[in-house]
């Protein structure tokens, strides 16, 4: 019981918190007649992570052949909203592609910031690909991976 509690007493001392765990009560257990159970395994995380993630949770997954039950941390999934960049594998496949974005990306003289720079090329290669796009009706229909 003294390990206990000198486990409680760092918790505290070094300003941590204890995640609370879903989806099971304990972490491991011995497995025989008289079975014991005790929770072992945690994530302790400061104050500031859990500003920076305040859907942080902690959840044990049943089934492992082990003595230990497996636990995850994780925030539940964010809809991050629109998607700003589209890939079509069939692009790839295209013999023009290649010459399209190095024409869109070498005719694109700007001055200024790298990060400047950088958008402004982007703009200019999209625009490009777009014209064709709208020039020869295709790529729509083929499949998106990103």
């Amino acid at each position: 019981m003294a390990s206990i509690r000198n486990f409680n007493s760092f918790v505290l001392s070094a300003k941590v918190i204890d995640i609370l765990l879903q989806g099971i009560t304990f972490t491991w257990s011995n497995h025989i007649e008289n079975e014991s159970w005790a929770r072992l395994d945690r994530f302790l995380v400061s104050p500031m992570i859990l500003s920076w993630f305040p859907n942080l949770s902690q959840r044990g997954i049943l089934g492992s052949i082990s003595d230990y039950n497996v636990i995850k941390l994780g925030e539940p999934y964010v809809d991050w909203g629109y998607c700003p960049f589209k890939f079509y594998n069939g692009w790839l496949e295209d013999a023009n592609l290649i010459k399209e974005v190095s024409q869109g990306w070498t005719d694109c003289k700007v001055k200024g910031s790298l990060g400047l720079v950088l958008s402004s090329k982007m703009k200019a290669v999209k625009g490009k690909l777009k014209g064709e796009l709208e020039e020869t009706g295709g790529w729509r229909s083929l499949e998106r991976i990103g």
